[in-house]
């Protein structure tokens, strides 16, 4: 898991995903690609780390990468 780079990578490809499939289908939707980060991070992330302290930066790099402007910063499943 390491600092969570890997993942924070995941996260923006599977977000990208997403968008480009709701594009290309004319959906005319109001999703916020800062909540979809969001859902897919409570969801589909999962990892693990023998350094508990690489863990807790993961946790924190993921905490600031799916905040959205304007809204308290929530804590996250983990």
């Amino acid at each position: 898991m390491g600092s969570g780079t890997f993942l924070l990578g995941v996260i923006r490809y599977l977000e990208a995903r997403i968008l480009s499939k709701i594009y290309d289908e004319g959906s005319n939707s109001d999703l916020d690609p800062q909540m979809i980060r969001s859902e897919i991070l409570n969801n589909c992330i999962y990892g693990t780390d023998i350094n508990s302290l690489a863990v807790e930066l993961a946790k924190f790099s993921f905490w600031i990468f799916t905040s959205r402007s304007g809204q308290k910063l929530q804590s996250l499943k983990f």
